[in-house]
């Protein structure tokens, strides 16, 4: 629904008013956000509800969620939506360690990303390969500490 949608809302008596617009006014949950990627970190940790998985080349697997990862990420809605991966639940990610994977997919789940000076250049790959742009952000931020 988008907020067009929320303007024409049932107004008295559940029939729409089409000349006579009613008092509304837009309320937001500031904690919402926040407890939605809580849930969402929850579910993962838990494996719950995970459509994919995730191998690395050393044999790794981490589990994910395909709405989730392409929430975020055009690499991954592309992948789910273009090519022959839209219907695997099982996909080998080439090139990307698995550390460096796990921290990626964490940073889709938290926003959070840890940074150091042995992972900054391979995150930094990783993350435009997957173009997550916040994080080459981040590793500007990383250099002028």
């Amino acid at each position: 629904m988008d907020e067009n949608d929320l303007q024409h809302l049932p107004c008295e008596g559940g029939q729409k008013k089409k000349f006579k617009r009613c008092k509304s006014k837009k309320i937001k949950n500031s904690s919402h956000t926040a407890e939605v990627i809580g849930v969402l970190q929850s579910l993962l940790i838990d494996k719950a509800f995970c459509d994919v998985k995730l191998e690395t080349d050393d044999g790794t697997v981490i589990h994910g969620h395909k709405l989730i990862l392409m929430s975020a990420s055009p690499y991954f809605r592309i992948m789910f939506n273009s090519f022959e991966e839209t219907d695997k639940d099982h996909v080998v990610i080439k090139g990307i360690s698995s550390t460096i994977l796990k921290l990626l997919i964490n940073y889709i789940y938290s926003g959070e990303i840890i940074l150091n000076e042995e992972n900054v250049k391979d995150v930094l790959a990783a993350a435009d390969l997957m173009k997550l742009f916040y994080i080459r952000i981040a590793y500007e931020k990383f250099l002028q500490t």
